[in-house]
């Protein structure tokens, strides 16, 4: 990927991001900073997720994410764990 393309996906993930869109895992993790492995362990540990497609949660299901929601759990998160 260019780095003019990798700009402008930037770009677009922080439009997305900033209207609350729902974003897939990838995405999210893009913008977190963070590998697609830590989002599934935070959906697990209760990141909010909606999911779309055949099963919640299950095979065939499309896990999607709001950014300003999962940036909300994760300042809860860490707010509890520094307590």
């Amino acid at each position: 990927m260019s780095k003019r393309a990798t700009t402008e996906r930037k770009q677009v993930l922080q439009d997305a991001a900033e209207k609350n869109l729902p974003l897939t895992q990838e995405e999210i993790a893009s913008l977190l900073h963070v590998s697609k492995g830590t989002i599934q362990n935070y959906t697990r540990q209760g990141m909010p997720v909606i999911y779309l497609g055949k099963k919640q949660g299950g095979r065939g299901s499309n896990p999607r994410y709001k950014y300003q929601d999962c940036m909300a759990w994760l300042e809860k998160k860490n707010a509890l764990a520094e307590s």
